[in-house]
């Protein structure tokens, strides 16, 4: 039987030219481009997780918008099952700040994170989840699709 790690993230939305972006996080000790998250701390609520670790990773603070499906899957150099809270979420300001001196952190038009994220199953859960966020800002766009 496999440990599982708990972490908690998010997909942080930004509103631009009436596009939809998403901020992605390029790790520089690991080459990857991903969505930001982290470990949940013992005593430590998902929202809060969620919270600190946006901070932390992109100097954020954001607004939970809306709790999406949990992303699970198997780190396949450790073998450990992963299960990662994830959240719509809007950012406060956009005062960008990376946790470490190697990582970027760039906007990407809504339509380009699959191209982007460097795991597979990322991508996959992205695309699983995609319908839930247009129709959460086509909601607040009054009925009006983001392209």
């Amino acid at each position: 039987m496999t440990n599982e790690t708990l972490k908690a993230g998010g997909i942080i939305i930004h509103k631009n030219n009436n596009k939809l972006h998403v901020l992605l996080l390029y790790r520089g000790k690991e080459k990857d481009w991903s969505f930001p998250k982290g470990h949940i701390e013992p005593n430590e609520k998902i929202e809060e997780t969620v919270i600190r670790e946006m901070k932390e990773e992109t100097g954020l603070t954001v607004k939970l918008v809306r709790e999406l499906p949990p992303h699970e899957y198997i780190n396949t150099r450790t073998g450990e099952k992963n299960k990662i809270f994830m959240y719509i979420l809007e950012p406060l300001s956009l005062n960008l700040k990376t946790e470490h001196i190697n990582d970027a952190l760039e906007w990407v038009e809504i339509d380009r994170v699959a191209s982007i994220v460097s795991y597979e199953n990322i991508k996959k859960y992205f695309l699983s989840v995609l319908d839930i966020i247009y129709e959460q800002y086509q909601r607040q766009n009054g009925g009006y699709p983001f392209y």
